[in-house]
């Protein structure tokens, strides 16, 4: 069996960067998710940021409705993207986030 299912929510760090390709518009963009927890003494706030990328419509609805400071809710699967340095012949590596579906939370009023 295998499962590759994840789902963050939080803040549009920057504007998105978008391509298109032959098979369609890719989008790229980064989330901030914010936690809070207790230790026994104080408050701790905590940031972890999420690469993310989406393709074709996806893509064209992050393009259409995200800008920098927006909230959304991403779906998606992880993926490992590898790639060599051309000038020290290293392997890299990261992991995004595929883009499956994207919601955009109701404003509070």
């Amino acid at each position: 069996m295998y499962i590759n299912t994840t789902i963050v929510g939080g803040n549009v760090v920057k504007d998105i960067e978008t391509k298109v390709s032959t098979n369609g518009s890719i989008a790229h963009f980064s989330v901030a998710v914010n936690r809070v927890y207790h230790t026994k003494t104080e408050e701790v706030k905590e940031v972890s940021y999420f690469d993310v990328v989406a393709f074709g419509k996806v893509a064209d609805i992050c393009v259409k409705y995200l800008k920098k400071g927006s909230e959304v809710i991403v779906e998606g699967r992880l993926k490992q993207e590898k790639w060599e340095a051309k000038e020290t012949k290293e392997t890299h590596s990261r992991i995004v986030i595929v883009a499956e579906s994207v919601h955009f939370p109701a404003k509070k009023e």
